[in-house]
């Protein structure tokens, strides 16, 4: 089906260099500290993207159809609403991810601590998983438009791109990896900073 954005053939590298090249910090803390953030939060946005789009799809088929029949809400119009509702709470995790990597990025401790990373990788699994049920949704509204690929309804490039995001570092591999994390961490469910 492919998945775009990737490209990745394997390979193998070798190479020399001066030791003055080689950068002391641990890999580990520069991957909590740009890496993971800046890869959950790019592809959270780019799947807010695709669900968005699939929204739009849905919106202008619902539009669609009542223009068919004015004066009649569409059966579709009740769905709508419960996908724009989808689309706030994915909208909103995506924004709350970035504004609290703005406030912790020029603390080292912040961004290497246990919660930043759960936070981070949560919102990876959230959007992965918000982006196929939003699709999922899109369709129900647009029905077997959305199937069709001449149709301007069609999501069918949304599905296939919804559906590569769990697998895309393997959500159960981040969920282990969290798991571990939450041996030795308690979470935080206060809504205040």
């Amino acid at each position: 089906m492919g998945m775009r954005g990737t490209c990745s053939d394997n390979f193998t590298f070798e190479g020399r260099a001066p030791a003055r090249q080689i950068i002391a910090t641990p890999f580990a803390e520069i991957s909590a500290q740009s890496m993971l953030p800046y890869a959950h939060l790019l592809w959270a946005s780019v799947w807010h993207g695709v669900a968005s789009d699939a929204v739009a799809r849905s919106e202008a088929f619902v539009r669609a159809e009542a223009r068919k029949r004015p004066g009649a809400t569409p059966p579709s119009a009740l769905r709508l609403a419960e996908l724009l509702t989808k689309q706030q709470q994915m909208k909103a995790l995506v924004v709350a991810g970035i504004d609290r990597y703005e406030r912790a990025r020029s603390d080292a401790d912040e961004l290497t601590s246990i919660g930043f990373g759960v936070a981070m990788n949560a919102i990876k699994l959230s959007a992965s998983q918000g982006v196929c049920e939003i699709v999922q949704a899109a369709f129900l509204i647009c029905g077997i438009l959305g199937y069709r690929n001449d149709s301007p309804y069609s999501l069918a490039r949304a599905m296939r791109d919804a559906l590569s995001s769990p697998i895309m570092i393997n959500n159960d591999r981040i969920l282990g990896n969290v798991s571990n994390l939450l041996a030795v961490y308690k979470h935080d469910a206060s809504l205040l900073r």
